[in-house]
């Protein structure tokens, strides 16, 4: 007995003890922090803004020259954050991450002495001015690049790369490093890919941009797709489609309660933008609409959009489980790209769903072999297919409308409904 209250003793003791290390060594680190911050912050800061974030860890680093992105490790009170856009005279977008992420983006501040907030050089291309250049270039992609010497931005511009302009290693980290906090991607995994969206306001409306990030030892390449003004954007009546297809099309979608709507193309044909069009008309039929996407594209108001994610045990499988328990009217797969999302998607038609996916294919007469390399027979595909939708982009001289060269969009489409047969349109 004796023994073992010596150790109930000694348990009991040490607790206290071990619990007394972790605070101390949460606030030396947190004070570190705080020193490292001070050494990065502009010397120009008045004591008044330092007592406004003197209670947090934070990096305040620029998105242009009317606007701030500050990172803390804990939540500020809005008067707070009003009182520092009012001294600084930008608005502020405020970003909460760990103490670890921080710590990582600090360090690497120091390491690159970049240009503060409020020192902030009217030659830096901003997140601002690229999205605007964007916009006014009707871009449906933003790249940025790093190599060897320097980083370089280009568009893509009615599918042809614009020519790459280029900014130096600390601009170019920059600029990279505010699209990757704007997504909300992991702070301290940047030397892996990942995938986030974010909208961004312009002057007229906003911007819907889905980013994917990619990094080697050696190399870094961030791509933004994006999506202008969702609101026309997806409208069946605004892709270049002729009109008696339009109207088909509403019917087959407003009659038919299963069955598939394969939308097929060759990369950056404009698949996504039909689908989601589609999307956009059902959602405006009052029907129940859920999508497994990979990942999401954009947002439409009225559907329920889920996203792959294998990481959390969130697959195709899953998903479809999932929806199907949700008792939708119309599934949406956002693209068939092996086996497992084909059999799925069929497998849902076979349910007594309408499905609406897309697949990568050359041509309409290439896709019943496509399908059966994804081990779909052609009984199968026969059965189920409403139709089969193939787009490719036509190369439009430039024009003054507008209208006609948002998103590349101006397409030529090939169809084919198993009672009709195929004919070009």
């Amino acid at each position: 007995m004796k023994t073992n209250e010596s150790r109930l003793g000694k348990v009991i003791v040490v607790k206290p003890i071990i619990s007394a290390i972790q605070a101390a060594y949460t606030v030396l680190k947190t004070k570190m922090l705080r020193r490292i911050v001070s050494e990065t912050s502009p010397s120009s800061f008045s004591a008044a803004i330092q007592n406004l974030l003197k209670q947090s860890t934070w990096l305040l680093l620029p998105l242009s020259n009317e606007k701030s992105i500050l990172l803390v490790s804990q939540t500020l009170c809005k008067s707070r954050i009003q009182k520092l856009e009012a001294y600084l005279n930008k608005s502020i977008v405020v970003r909460i991450v760990s103490l670890n992420h921080l710590r990582q983006w600090i360090q690497w501040h120091r390491q690159y002495r970049l240009p503060t907030s409020d020192s902030f050089p009217n030659t830096n291309p901003s997140v601002h001015k690229i999205l605007c250049e964007a916009q006014e270039l009707s871009a449906s992609d933003c790249y940025i690049q790093r190599t060897e010497t320097c980083y370089k931005t280009f568009y893509r511009v009615r599918g042809n790369l614009t020519t790459p302009k280029e900014l130096s290693p600390i601009h170019g980290q920059q600029l990279l490093m505010s699209f990757l906090i704007l997504a909300h991607l992991n702070l301290d995994k940047t030397g892996h890919p990942q995938e986030g969206h974010f909208r961004y306001p312009l002057a007229d409306n906003s911007i819907f941009c889905r980013l994917s990030y990619i990094a080697s030892d050696t190399a870094q390449s961030l791509v933004l797709r994006l999506f202008h003004d969702t609101s026309t954007q997806f409208e069946l009546c605004s892709l270049g489609m002729p009109k008696s297809l339009v109207n088909n099309l509403k019917h087959t979608l407003k009659t038919h309660k299963s069955g598939m709507i394969l939308l097929t193309g060759p990369t950056g044909s404009g698949k996504t933008t039909t689908l989601y069009s589609l999307i956009h008309f059902l959602a405006g039929e009052r029907k129940k609409i859920i999508t497994l996407e990979d990942p999401i594209e954009a947002e439409i108001d009225g559907v329920v959009q889920t996203e792959i994610n294998e990481n959390v045990g969130y697959d195709f499988a899953t998903g479809l489980k999932a929806v199907l328990r949700q008792d939708p009217d119309v599934i949406v797969v956002g693209e068939i790209r092996d086996t497992t999302a084909a059999l799925h998607a069929f497998h849902a038609c076979l349910s007594g769903y309408l499905v609406i996916t897309t697949l990568h294919a050359k041509s309409l007469e290439e896709v019943p072999f496509r399908c059966a390399e994804l081990g779909i027979e052609i009984s199968t595909f026969n059965d189920n297919i409403l139709y089969t939708l193939h787009q490719v982009l036509q190369n439009l001289p430039h024009q003054n409308n507008r209208a006609n060269l948002i998103f590349q969009r101006q397409a030529i489409f090939n169809r084919k409904q198993p009672n009709l047969g195929g004919c070009s349109v």
